[in-house]
């Protein structure tokens, strides 16, 4: 936790007990370690946004749609790896907070939703602006309560502090996640004149009394077990570690030690790290695809990292083998969806490898060496055929952006294709770029909104993202005003839900293109002028380089086009993906 920072308090929030309440909550969320705050408008949580965008070390956002303001703050969380408050006024508003608490619960990200609500007498009697906000947002929050009424008693402050020092310390925990507190209001909603209250001269104190330190050890846990079997895979999926270095350098160390080779999804920190592994593998997707390779590859350990790779082909493959399986999350999440027998390791990677070092063995490392001789082929060829590939395919683009982005540029890529060609495509490299999605619930909702938050204050930054996603959540660009930072949108224009060419139902032409390619008639030129963001059209590879490495980048938000056509883009994926596939041999000289 933070160090403990002073209460400050100015007359409004001394002018009567409502607005000396919403400056409590505000002092304890400070003194908590929150620093970022994002603010919609309304007349019920007026004195809670005074109270937070008048704290001297708090940065407070003002954002119209509680949607993208939800998201944006999950951008922030992710990105600082602390808490970021959300305010919003009674009724309908908090509702719209919903897809970004869901997400926000499966990717463990701690936003703390404060909702102003109305008192009890007004509820269920038809007042306006008035819902059932309790348990508004189901079983999702890790901790959800309702806060008293503004009191000036010492033990009302005390009951408040416990609350809101509980809910904070949840936030954090192992299994951190959204937390909420409805916090009712009777009048009135605005300051008042007449004399000022007197606060409590031993806030601090009293918060320090109340405060619950939590401790990120597990607790009551056996010695984890040692891996066993020669040929032993490590599995990572998506993982947006505070330290990546730290992570990647465990995951490597492990790898090296154990003779295990690293299935690595580009939503993963380790293609960025490549140097930290030399057993990493990129193309496992791919590589698989030649079934004599994936029947005479059969592992017979399994180390998962976190969640599985996106890969369903990985997945489908593991799922035939039932090996001795170690899932490693020091959450207390179920990370299998395949409903294998695991072994639970409630630790970070690097708390486990740092347990394992003394009894860890050196193993030979002909399996790995045989993935590693995979994996090199894959990469030369995939070179070979992007170098001669001149057409404007939505595939290369992760791979050029491997390629040529500078060193420790952050990525966000929205979900549905992008996240895929990321994971076929994105190259090793050691450019230490920070990779950012939104795969707890795996939605497009909000994916400007969160990619603004990821990158605020960041030199330059990349969003990937497809043309519905975007346009999904265009109220985005009205955060553009208090953005600070630069961040090239990679538009993939394809005319709609392009991934709908890649399943079965494509098959179905009736009515396919209308419910499910959902083209838009959207100008996107116009559209983006309207909010002040300029457009440029990339329809060469040439072009699209130039364009992303401009020199000097302007503050701001600005977006690159990239046309592309699904009607030749899918069966080309489809193809080059199967020529690499039975291009590759399998090296016995090492097995």
């Amino acid at each position: 936790m933070a160090d403990p920072t002073p209460f400050h308090f100015d007359a409004v929030q001394l002018s009567n007990t409502n607005a000396y309440w919403a400056g409590l909550i505000a002092n304890a969320m400070v003194h908590l370690g929150m620093r970022q705050v994002v603010i919609s408008p309304g007349s019920r949580s007026a004195l809670l946004t005074y109270a937070f965008s008048h704290h001297p070390e708090l940065e407070a956002f003002p954002v119209l749609d509680e949607r993208s303001a939800s998201f944006f703050a999950l951008g922030l969380a992710k990105q600082f790896h602390r808490p970021v408050g959300l305010i919003c006024t009674s009724g309908t508003a908090v509702s719209n907070y919903y897809s970004a608490v869901i997400e926000a619960r499966y990717s463990h990200v701690p936003l703390i939703v404060m909702t102003a609500d109305r008192p009890h007498e007004l509820r269920e009697c038809h007042s306006g602006q008035t819902i059932d906000q309790l348990g508004v947002f189901a079983g999702y929050p890790r901790f959800e309560a309702e806060l008293d009424f503004p009191e000036e008693e010492e033990a009302s402050i005390r009951r408040l502090f416990q609350t809101l020092i509980e809910g904070f310390s949840r936030s954090t925990s192992r299994n951190a996640g959204p937390i909420h507190y409805n916090i009712p209001f009777r009048d009135p909603l605005h300051p008042t004149e007449g004399a000022a209250l007197q606060p409590l001269s031993d806030l601090s104190a009293i918060m320090e009394e109340e405060r619950v330190a939590v401790s990120g050890d597990p607790g009551g846990l056996s010695p984890p077990p040692c891996p066993e079997g020669l040929n032993g895979l490590i599995v990572v999926g998506h993982a947006s570690p505070g330290d990546p270095q730290a992570f990647c350098e465990a995951i490597g160390g492990l790898s090296k030690k154990l003779g295990y080779p690293v299935f690595a999804d580009a939503l993963s920190p380790l293609r960025n790290f490549s140097d930290s592994n030399p057993y990493l593998v990129c193309g496992y997707d791919t590589i698989l695809r030649n079934k004599e390779i994936a029947e005479a590859l059969a592992p017979e350990t399994i180390i998962q990292v976190g969640s599985l790779p996106t890969s369903k082909l990985l997945r489908n493959w593991l799922e035939t083998y039932k090996v001795i399986t170690y899932q490693v999350d020091p959450s207390d999440d179920n990370r299998d969806p395949l409903n294998r027998p695991v072994t639970p390791i409630r630790l970070s990677i690097e708390g486990w490898v740092a347990q394992l070092e003394p009894v860890v063995r050196k193993t030979e490392y002909a399996w790995a060496r045989i993935w590693q001789s995979l994996e090199s082929q894959f990469q030369n060829k995939l070179q070979d055929a992007f170098w001669g590939c001149d057409r404007v395919f939505e595939g290369k683009i992760p791979w050029q952006l491997s390629k040529v982005l500078p060193a420790g540029t952050p990525v966000f890529i929205a979900n549905s294709m992008p996240v895929r060609d990321a994971e076929y495509f994105w190259a090793p490299n050691n450019n230490h770029h920070p990779i950012y999605v939104n795969r707890g619930a795996n939605g497009i909702d909000g994916t400007l909104s969160t990619a603004v938050g990821i990158t605020h204050q960041q030199d330059h930054a990349v969003l990937l993202t497809g043309d519905l996603a975007l346009l999904h959540d265009s109220n985005g660009f009205l955060l553009k005003p208090w953005f600070k930072g630069t961040l090239t949108i990679l538009l993939i224009n394809n005319g709609g839900g392009a991934i709908f060419e890649n399943l079965p139902i494509s098959q179905t032409r009736d009515g396919f293109k209308d419910f499910f390619l959902t083209p838009q008639s959207i100008k996107w030129q116009a559209f983006l002028h309207g909010h002040g963001v300029p457009l440029m059209q990339a329809e060469t590879w040439e072009a699209f380089t130039a364009l992303l490495m401009e020199e000097p980048r302007k503050p701001g938000i600005r977006v690159i086009e990239i046309q592309t056509d699904p009607q030749t883009d899918v069966p080309f994926r489809k193809r080059l993906l199967s020529e690499l596939a039975a291009g590759l041999k399998l090296d016995v000289a090492e097995s």
